[in-house]
């Protein structure tokens, strides 16, 4: 059995590959071409990624040589050589003279065998010691013929090829001003062609003149290197190629450019060895193999590396062996910031040139229009359009009896006095809907949104969703799935457990629930699950277009993308939630006592079918087996005149879409026709899913006319519904018909305005088990942050064209009699605090602050901690500037969770954090703000930290779990913390410092830094913020409050802080007061307080 064996090629670039060369340190081919470019290929992680690496600036020179380091990557060409790292920087590069490199170019290079800062290079005339990185010649030595061939062995010798068939040998190891000793040896009649290494034996291959061509010759000589003795040459076929085994000396490749190769070991001469035939369409042009020998790879002329491995089949590992490191890829070029262009896209967002001139846009007077705007002319009703004849290219009709006479005119406002600033435009078309179906915003100050008023559009017990989110237009369906008992407690269970992927839609779906349950009222936003939605893996979600751009288009079709979107989620949770092999619970009763494969998100929202396509000519069947999490509906089209009329009504069409009997033009694999084919879905199982979720597809004029409103008050939408559908329980059995009667639950609709962009809201009906307030109507709106209580007969109208459905969820009616979900594992799993994780490739011993929490440590309830967080900005904010100074927030700045400090509250170990973790961070950071966090460049990298920097997902789960442990979390300033973690942590659990400290008469807030040096006697934050520092801090500010509040002195202490803090503003040249008498009157309890480091 052979050894080796072929692998898919490789496709690098177009062009011929000229070197080749494995890199020894990470996980990557690199690849030189004729035009001077190098490439690379990273093998296992991540796969396919190839970006190009000039490798000189001179005239294009092809690559003849690459050579790889542990700190750069070298190459060769007849132009000069050159080093970068590995990310694609330039570090030197070294050149001939530019009048002597055509008549005298380099012909070989090598690495210097015994300095890391070296270099060899050969000329036509000389071979030069290259130092570096000061791109000089050290010394050179005379050669009597040019040098073609170089390299180096083990023993520090180097060993040269020239023109004249002879080796030569240079002892390189003396110092700088002797003579090299050298020694030589004719090996060819011809030029020396290839020239290899491996311990005390050289190979090389030489060239000789058939009828005036230079062809190999047809053996490969082998010579002792301490004395040049030859010894017994090996025989093959015009040899083009080289290559030693690292790992076995003794073993060597010998390939021709036809892509024939022989694998021989020269220590075993009984042995024949191996052969191996590539095949390709042209010619071998390079050869390398990889440092452990597993590799081996031959480029072409097309472009293509041709690999040969040592692995099993079905095994895959990487180029430089399983222990090395990945590839590193460049730095992301920073895009061009995306500009949307509209109607009301202001100049100034493009910008202008400097100029001199007048523009053209400077109207003079000649050509300025008299009056202040100019209408278009109004529209021709569509009566008379409709009854128009034309004659001589000319049309006329007759005015319409209904239109003749006077009629009251209203004035046409004028548009161009409205203004033309975001926040001012009026909104106009959207008269006819409803103000709470209409699109809100949020108007930002200053503070962000702290002090916008959510209560105004929400005074209900159920939290609205916040916008201004990339991805937000899935707040709907969000709030959709909350509302559903089933998938909320499939979620909340799934986040109970420990998920090992990192980006996991169903565990933010978890999270979310859990905030929207414990706010009871108060607004929550997504900004977890949507950011997770745009960075994950794969790119599933930017190839299905489900993630916004920055900037919002007014013709993007939200009806069209959330019932995408929908079908997306729910494949995608039925996925995550499947927990293998065999161990998803029984949710539906029929499934018990039987091994289950099937997902719980497939269990509650999958339909089980089996499509039957039968041909109409040969009669022959064919089954396919399938699952669907979302169903679209199929209306009916429009029938001939001879046709009967099919049912119009929305049972009907519900079940035909559940069938979905379809006739099409098909090749039959039968009969090998192109025949009428038929097909047809029936019911897999005796029941259909307790859930069914209906893309409603009403986007075209003819299919939302099934569902508009009828004049005397008709409605296509019912509350409940009996869906039915054929059933086969077994191959061959008779077909029964399966009746189920469902309610409706929720209705996503798709809200049209004429002058603004459409938006989604969903109309959900509260189910019993999450019911808070007694109200006629169990149906509520929920308009993003916007939630009223509606009656059902505004959820099932559709009184006109503005309101559009796109989503819709049934409910079964007996889902209580036939789904169970006790069966569902709701405990909490502590593990993730007893475990150190860590992404960090280089973390620092030195720099873990924090002790992780023993199984005898795991929180109870009311277990204290004191927490504190730092941040990174992202986005900076958006501003609307006028001419009369005036500023508006269009858009806050944006932060990201950057690190998180958690310390123990009490016990022996008070004061010690139990969580210091660095959060990692793939995008783009506007501003580190280190003056403030106390981050700094590389801090949330993982191969370059030497912090614990961990996914933020981990961070998540950590404070999520104390949360639901019942911890109280002490901190200064915590509201803020809470809203960038997109956390709710119920009142009854924060102690806040700020609250605590608060002077109410003057309505201010006082730092913590102040609060540490007038109570405590410490200086905090000297230099950058440190946040095990500052949760320390509230910590003893806390047990401060206490002892004071206890002794009923801490009223006194308010009074004596606001009065010294007033003189301490006042009296410029004071910077600290004297508080010694607060001090003592609370030295009793500063006494037991830890002091801070």
């Amino acid at each position: 059995m052979s050894t080796y064996h072929t692998i898919s090629p490789l496709s690098l670039s177009p062009e011929p590959v000229s070197a080749l060369a494995f890199d020894p340190f990470s996980d990557t081919l690199w690849s030189g071409s004729e035009s001077g470019i190098i490439s690379c290929y990273n093998g296992i992680e991540p796969s396919n990624v190839r970006y190009p690496l000039v490798s000189n600036p001179l005239p294009p020179a092809g690559i003849k040589r690459i050579l790889v380091t542990d700190r750069e990557i070298r190459s060769f060409s007849s132009a000069g050589v050159g080093g970068r790292s590995r990310g694609g920087i330039s570090r030197w590069f070294y050149r001939c003279e530019p009048h002597l490199w055509s008549m005298l170019p380099l012909s070989a290079f090598a690495n210097h065998p015994t300095s890391s800062t070296g270099a060899l290079l050969a000329t036509a005339s000389a071979v030069q010691e290259l130092s570096l990185p000061a791109e000089t010649i050290s010394r050179q030595i005379p050669t009597t013929a040019p040098v073609t061939q170089m390299r180096t062995s083990s023993s520090g010798l180097l060993v040269t090829g020239a023109t004249d068939g002879y080796l030569r040998t240079y002892d390189v190891r003396h110092p700088r001003g002797h003579v090299y000793s050298s020694a030589d040896v004719k090996a060819h009649n011809g030029a020396v062609h290839c020239l290899e290494t491996s311990g005390n034996f050289t190979f090389s291959v030489g060239l000789n003149m058939r009828q005036g061509r230079p062809y190999p010759e047809p053996l490969v000589k082998l010579y002792d290197l301490r004395n040049l003795r030859p010894l017994s040459p090996i025989p093959f076929s015009a040899p083009a190629f080289l290559n030693v085994n690292p790992n076995r000396p003794t073993m060597l490749f010998v390939t021709s450019s036809t892509g024939l190769i022989h694998n021989v070991d020269i220590g075993n001469p009984n042995d024949s060895g191996e052969f191996y035939q590539l095949d390709i369409a042209s010619y071998l042009t390079a050869s390398a193999i990889s440092s452990n020998g597993t590799y081996v790879g031959f480029g072409d002329a097309e472009g293509l590396v041709h690999l040969i491995t040592s692995t099993a089949n079905d095994e895959r590992v990487p180029f430089n062996g399983p222990n090395g490191v990945p590839g590193e890829a460049p730095d992301a070029t920073e895009p061009l910031p995306e500009i949307h262009w509209d109607n009301s896209t202001p100049l100034n967002m493009v910008g202008m040139p400097y100029y001199n001139t007048p523009l053209l846009s400077r109207l003079t007077t000649t050509f300025a229009p008299e009056f202040e705007s100019f209408y278009p002319p109004p529209k021709i009703p569509v009566q008379v359009l409709s009854s128009m004849k034309i004659v001589d290219f000319v049309g006329w009709a007759s005015l319409p009896r209904d239109l003749r006479g006077r009629r009251n005119v209203v004035a046409k406002k004028d548009d161009i006095k409205q203004g033309k600033f975001k926040s001012e435009r009026a909104r106009r078309g959207g008269a006819d809907i409803p103000k709470h179906y209409r699109r809100v915003d949020i108007e930002y100050s200053h503070f962000g949104v702290e002090d916008f008023d959510f209560e105004r559009y929400n005074r209900t017990p159920y939290s609205g969703l916040e916008t201004h989110i990339l991805n937000c237009y899935s707040n709907a369906l969000l709030q959709m799935l909350f509302f559903s008992d089933c998938i909320r407690k499939v979620a909340l269970s799934h986040i109970a457990s420990p998920c090992p992927r990192e980006q996991c839609l169903l565990c933010e779906v978890g999270f979310l629930c859990k905030n929207l349950d414990d706010a009871k009222g108060v607004n929550c936003h997504s900004g977890n699950f949507c950011k997770s939605l745009s960075t994950f893996p794969q790119g599933q979600s930017n190839a299905l277009g489900l993630v916004e751009s920055d900037y919002q288009d007014n013709t993007t079709d939200y009806g069209t993308l959330i019932q995408t979107f929908q079908r997306f989620l729910l494949d995608q949770m039925a996925v995550e939630s499947d927990k293998k092999p065999d161990k998803n619970p029984a949710l539906c009763k029929d499934l018990r006592g039987e091994p289950l494969t099937t997902p719980s998100i497939s269990q509650l929202t999958g339909l089980n079918t089996t499509t039957v396509a039968t041909c109409m000519q040969c009669r022959a069947t064919s089954t396919k087996e399938g699952v669907s999490h979302a169903i679209d509906l199929v209306y009916p089209r429009k029938g001939l005149s001879t046709e009967p009329s099919p049912a119009n009504d929305f049972e009907s069409i519900l079940s035909s879409s559940l069938s979905r009997n379809m006739t099409y033009k098909a090749t039959c694999p039968t009969c090998r026709n192109v025949t009428i084919s038929g097909s047809r879905r029936v019911l897999r199982g005796r029941s259909l899913p307790p859930i069914l979720a209906i893309n409603a597809a009403a986007q075209s004029a003819d299919n939302a006319a099934y569902w508009a409103d009828g004049r005397k008050g008709e409605r296509f939408l019912t509350s409940t519904v009996t869906a039915k559908m054929e059933s086969i329980l077994e191959e061959g059995g008779d077909v029964i018909q399966v009746e189920v009667e469902y309610e409706l639950r929720g209705i996503i609709v798709q809200v049209k305005s004429d002058k603004e962009t459409s938006h989604l809201v969903a109309l959900m009906k509260v189910p019993d088990s999450q019911a808070r307030e007694p109200t006629e109507s169990p149906w509520y709106i929920f308009n993003d942050f916007c939630v009223h209580n509606i009656p059902e007969s505004d959820a099932l109208g559709f009184p006109g064209p503005w309101k559009v459905p796109t989503i819709l969820w049934f409910e079964r009616i007996d889902t209580d009699a036939v789904v169970d979900l006790s069966t569902l594992p709701m405990n909490v799993d502590a593990h993730i605090l007893t475990e150190d994780i860590c992404l960090s490739w280089h973390r620092d011993p030195k720099k873990i602050m924090h002790e992780i929490f023993t199984w005898n440590e795991i929180p109870t309830p009311g277990t204290l901690v004191a927490i504190d967080t730092e941040f990174v900005q992202m986005q900076k904010e958006e501003v609307e500037a006028r001419s009369d100074q005036f500023r508006k927030v269009l858009r806050p700045n944006q932060f990201a969770l950057a690190r998180v400090s958690v310390v123990r509250g009490d016990g022996p170990k008070e004061g010690v954090p139990f969580i210091d973790d660095y959060v990692q961070v793939s995008e783009s950071v506007y501003d580190y703000v280190t003056q403030f966090s106390g981050i700094e460049p590389g801090d949330l990298d993982p191969s370059v930290s030497k912090h614990t920097v961990v996914p933020l997902k981990t961070v998540y789960q950590k404070i999520r779990l104390l949360v639901d442990l019942g911890c109280i979390f002490v901190g200064h300033g915590l509201a803020q913390d809470w809203r960038i973690i997109n956390m709710f942590v119920p009142p009854d659990q924060v102690i806040d410092t700020v609250s605590l400290y608060h002077l109410r008469k003057r309505a201010r807030k006082i730092s913590l830094r102040f609060l540490a040096w007038f109570l405590l006697k410490g200086n905090i934050q000297t230099g950058n913020h440190d946040s095990i520092e500052d949760a320390r801090t509230a910590l003893m500010l806390y047990k401060a409050y206490m002892v004071m509040e206890g002794e009923g002195k801490f009223d006194e202490l308010l009074d004596r802080l606001a009065t010294e803090g007033r003189e301490l503003v006042c009296h410029k040249g004071s910077v600290f007061v004297d508080t010694a008498d607060v001090i003592s009157r609370t030295s009793k309890c500063l006494k037991k307080l830890q002091p801070l480091p």
